[in-house]
């Protein structure tokens, strides 16, 4: 049920009911909602070349035969990368597990 409050003329004021709120909780930078920076860690391995495969050209199978191909040559890179570097950034012998 919903309060009504009159004015000082007797007209009726209706109010809002009052909703609970919270405010967030700022642990950042000054306070701020962003967080604190952190180092970004990169390393570039060598460039994959790719062929460029039409779907309407070459029929399905064989599109997909060339995107599993591509897929494997980035996920080997990629390992080949981690395997090199990853003591650089200070990942220890972590196993890197690609899904």
């Amino acid at each position: 049920m919903a309060r009504i409050q009159c004015s000082s003329n007797g007209a009726p004021v209706p109010t809002r009911p009052r909703v609970p709120s919270c405010s967030p909780v700022s642990a950042g930078v000054w306070g701020l909602p962003v967080p604190h920076p952190q180092p970004l860690m990169m390393a570039i391995g060598r460039p994959i070349s790719v062929a460029h495969t039409d779907l309407r050209v070459v029929g399905r199978e064989a599109f997909e035969a060339a995107v599993d191909k591509t897929l494997q040559q980035v996920v080997g890179a990629f390992r080949e990368l981690y395997g090199k570097r990853h003591s650089m950034y200070g990942r220890g012998p972590k196993v890197l597990e690609v899904c």
